[in-house]
């Protein structure tokens, strides 16, 4: 008995990957009838299956070739191409005329607004001397025995009433 093939092998056999296999097996399932066992969930096959691989394979790299049988015009794409070249070229010489305008504009702007502008003036504050600030201070209070007769003035030396008053509180 021939030793069997498994996918892997078979792709490597024919130079593929195992999942251009895959994707041929169900096209070719009924060609491959008596070829094809599975053991124990993996599928084997016999030598003989490699050609049927084979030839499916090279059909399959034969069909994805296009056939050109007539090329079309290309007079029509040619001349149309050359008509948007040389309207873009028109465009770039449009361009560069414009920004060259533009820049000159924004210099004739510049120059009138130096003109119109007066000159900043120097501030006058720099050159002058800065006034001392002084500290705050509170006011102080009006001597409340200034305007008293004599005995009013001892009286408040001796009784001292702002220690009566406290003391009562």
């Amino acid at each position: 008995m021939a030793e069997k093939l498994k996918i892997s092998d078979v792709a490597n056999l024919l130079g593929c990957s195992q999942t251009t296999i895959y994707k041929k097996l169900p096209k070719i399932r009924d060609r491959l009838a008596g070829m094809m066992t599975k053991d124990s969930g993996v599928l084997m096959f016999e030598p003989s299956a490699l050609d049927v691989f084979r030839s499916a394979i090279s059909t399959a790299s034969k069909d994805l070739v296009p056939v050109i049988t007539n090329t079309p015009d290309l007079a029509p794409i040619t001349t149309r191409l050359e008509t948007i070249e040389r309207v873009m070229l028109t465009m770039a010489e449009g361009q560069a005329a414009l920004r060259s305008r533009v820049e000159q504009l924004v210099g004739e702007n510049q120059a009138l607004r130096l003109r119109l502008e007066a000159p900043a003036p120097t501030p006058s504050v720099l050159f002058e001397k800065p006034t001392p600030i002084l500290a705050w201070s509170p006011q102080p209070k009006p001597d409340p025995l200034a305007g008293k007769p004599w005995w009013a003035k001892i009286w408040v030396r001796v009784a001292n009433p702002e220690q009566l008053r406290r003391r009562a509180a």
